[in-house]
């Protein structure tokens, strides 16, 4: 009985883990997507011949931002994350 009950706990961990990992991946995936869509927008209207240069600079800022936070999404995990995502 008692094997049971803690193959059973074992098992529910284990799910729940993968349910994690699954959760997480969509939220990145989702996150990668608007994250360069906005790159490729910012750029796209930066290289028009009409922008105004204060609108152009908040565009630069923009595309950089972008850039900063698709280098971040796409740059592995720290160890103790993984080390934890591994259980």
């Amino acid at each position: 009985m008692i094997r049971e009950i803690r193959a059973a706990l074992c098992r529910r961990e284990r799910e729940q883990a993968v349910a994690r990992r699954a959760a997480a991946a969509a939220i990145e995936a989702e996150l990668k997507t608007t994250v360069a869509g906005l790159l490729l927008h910012s750029q796209l209207a930066l290289s028009g011949n009409e922008v105004p240069a204060a609108v152009a600079e908040r565009l630069r800022v923009v595309a950089d931002l972008a850039g900063n936070l698709r280098r971040q999404l796409s740059a592995p995990l720290d160890l103790p994350a993984r080390a934890h995502a591994a259980v």
